[in-house]
């Protein structure tokens, strides 16, 4: 039974691949490359995106809120360093001092630092799934048609028509425009770590709304 149903399925796919023109093959791998092409350039695209903005970040924490912080770090009102160190009795409890005092200000400024592109990066992720699921969509509507068309009429309408879409600009698929305001806010963030999360999901509901909008 098995054996009759795989020779009857095998004779229906060689027929269909008797009928289709030779322009759907072309087609098929012409636009399969174009589509691999696309991909891997929005890719990188995108890559070099985030890597510019962690930059924004590491100069935001160099030449602003690690100043600030070390500013206000050393006179904390529960403990002011300058004090003391006027306070200490010999050279090694001076020393003492200041290395606990560097290992905290190290590690609060690592904090800081880590929240900020992390935030980045989890955004980075949902921005790459959206620009993978594009050109997933755009293999799957490739191989459907391919499979389908009959002649070369439809062969070129198709062309063309998924052309148009696989050469769609990476800020139609993504709005740039609109994520960087949110962006732009993480890059110079001075609230409380715990609150990033807000902006995170500000930034990712900026390109749900934008796919869903462009469907």
């Amino acid at each position: 039974m098995y054996k009759k149903i795989s020779v009857l399925f095998l004779l229906v796919i060689l027929a269909a691949c008797a009928s289709t023109p030779k322009q759907s093959a072309m087609l098929s791998q012409e636009l399969s490359g174009m589509i691999r092409n696309c991909r891997a350039a929005h890719i990188a695209l995108l890559d070099e995106y985030l890597v510019e903005r962690r930059n924004r970040i590491d100069d935001f924490m160099k030449n602003q809120w690690i100043p600030k912080f070390m500013e206000n770090f050393t006179k904390n009102k529960d403990k002011d360093v300058v004090k003391e160190l006027n306070k200490a009795k010999d050279e090694d409890e001076k020393y003492q001092i200041i290395q606990e005092f560097g290992e905290s200000a190290s590690k609060r400024i690592e904090e800081r630092r880590t929240a900020l592109v992390d935030a980045l990066s989890d955004i980075g992720k949902s921005l790459r799934v959206k620009i993978e699921d594009h050109y997933d969509q755009m293999e799957a509507v490739n191989e459907t048609l391919t499979a389908h068309l009959r002649s070369a009429e439809k062969v070129n309408a198709t062309r063309d028509e998924l052309l148009k879409t696989i050469n769609m600009p990476l800020n139609r698929i993504i709005p740039f425009d609109k994520l960087n305001k949110t962006l732009d806010k993480i890059s110079v963030y001075e609230g409380k770590i715990e609150d990033l999360g807000t902006l995170v999901q500000d930034a990712k509901q900026t390109f749900v709304q934008e796919g869903s909008n462009g469907k």
